[in-house]
């Protein structure tokens, strides 16, 4: 699922039901989080939900998550002062929230008998251990996403962006003699390695670095005419990612998706997916893209929701795309189990089909909440991926929402955004709608502050 929602549309007196990627995350602290489960929900002292906590020190678009955190459950934290946190990115580091104890289980056992080299360097080579291969399978077939991909190859990696590495690899591969570029979308970000940031179309992100890696052209988003006229001999591939963090987190167009899948298919380009920042499942479908268009795509990165804050990536390709059926996990078993409790889970919560309900009444209850302040200018939801769009800075609402007790990001300068788990409660759906509704209030009194 994936809306607009017009803040203008609705009136903010109407009741409604409310329903991360972890910075420094360690699997310590996750095994921590899955004892923490069995706690009182509630941490040690009460979530002040009404004013700003003046004395949480806050420091950049990140405050206090680089501190130990402890009485983890669901969206809810605290940090090593014994402040509350809501955490409303959480979906990013484990989609089923923070504090699952399968999750704590998974990472303890793994400790307790081999936790990989992490120093090994190989070439990606078939390990033949099918058990990653068959959960996500079973996965795409129940929640109807089986024609999403012809999911022939599952590679596992210690990092995301080495994910998206191997995507590229396989791609310029592919026709090496005659086809090695790759057109991606004009301001996206697909990660820090020297091959990611010349994928991705920020110029920041290339400045200060010297050459680009070769083989990549940007594109501007939703333009069919400027991709077909991009495209000439030397074309491996289109990358997307389908929903932009640096412009309010807005999805791309459907029917550009569609357009897309079409020019690939008249010559012979391979269609490649980034979602190794959207929460697995967060639309009600394992893939955001798929709520956008019906198309199959030959080769997909997926990262956030699956890892519970650890590092890791996993590129799920078409046989069209790597040449034979790869299946590659047993070098990471730390990850490789981790994602295996995550996937169990998911399907024991019935995740995550039943999330589209949620979703849109989760969207509907923000847009709501905050539809009297006249600095909003609009909401994109794709699933439980929320933009929120404003006259004012981004930096300065995080860091008001911190004050909050409430962690957000930016997504541009001028838009923030909220990545919840696909098991958010309703009690803590009112409690991020409360933080959030106080944060905005804060601002405008703060604008109103400055403009006298």
């Amino acid at each position: 699922m994936s809306e607009s929602v017009d803040p203008d549309e609705v009136t903010p007196d109407e009741s409604s039901e409310g329903s991360s990627e972890q910075a420094a995350a360690s699997s310590e602290q996750v095994a921590e989080s899955g004892e923490s489960a069995a706690e009182s929900s509630e941490p040690s002292e009460p979530m002040e939900e009404a004013g700003i906590r003046e004395e949480i020190a806050v420091s950049g678009a990140a405050p206090a998550w680089s501190a130990r955190r402890s009485h983890v459950e669901g969206i809810r934290c605290q940090d090593e002062a014994g402040h509350p946190w809501l955490d409303a990115l959480a979906g990013r580091a484990s989609a089923v929230g923070l504090g699952c104890e399968a999750i704590g289980d998974a990472v303890r056992q793994t400790a307790d008998a081999y936790l990989g080299d992490a120093s090994a360097m190989s070439e990606i080579v078939d390990d033949e251990q099918l058990e990653i291969a068959s959960a996500f399978q079973q996965m795409l077939e129940s929640t109807g996403n089986a024609n999403s991909i012809s999911a022939d190859s599952f590679l596992l990696f210690p990092d995301a962006d080495l994910a998206i590495e191997a995507m590229i690899t396989f791609a310029r591969k592919r026709n090496s003699e005659t086809s090695y570029r790759t057109i991606a979308i004009a301001g996206s970000d697909h990660g820090r390695t020297a091959l990611c940031r010349s994928i991705s179309g920020q110029p920041q992100l290339h400045q200060g670095f010297g050459p680009m890696v070769a083989g990549f052209d940007h594109v501007k988003p939703n333009d069919l005419k400027v991709l077909e006229s991009a495209i000439d001999e030397s074309t491996a591939a289109v990358l997307i990612s389908p929903v932009d963090f640096s412009d309010s987190a807005r999805p791309i167009d459907g029917d550009y998706l569609g357009g897309v899948r079409r020019v690939c298919d008249q010559r012979d380009l391979m269609l490649l997916i980034d979602e190794s920042r959207l929460c697995f499942g967060a639309t009600g479908a394992c893939f955001s893209y798929s709520s956008l268009s019906d198309i199959p795509v030959d080769g997909i990165v997926v990262a956030g929701g699956l890892f519970a804050g650890l590092p890791g990536g996993m590129l799920i390709a078409s046989q069209r795309l790597t040449g034979r059926p790869i299946m590659q996990s047993a070098n990471y078993p730390m990850q490789r189990n981790v994602v295996l409790a995550m996937l169990g889970e998911l399907s024991r919560l019935g995740l995550p089909l039943s999330v589209s309900d949620l979703a849109q009444t989760f969207a509907v209850a923000i847009a709501e909440a905050i539809a009297g302040f006249e600095f909003i200018r609009d909401i994109h939801a794709t699933g439980l991926t929320i933009g929120i769009e404003t006259d004012l800075a981004a930096a300065e609402i995080v860091s008001v929402a911190a004050r909050n007790g409430l962690r957000i990001e930016p997504a541009g300068e001028t838009s923030v955004r909220l990545q919840p788990p696909l098991s958010l409660s309703s009690e803590d759906g009112d409690s991020l709608l409360g933080l959030l509704l106080e944060t905005m209030r804060a601002m405008e009194q703060q604008s109103a502050e400055l403009s006298t």
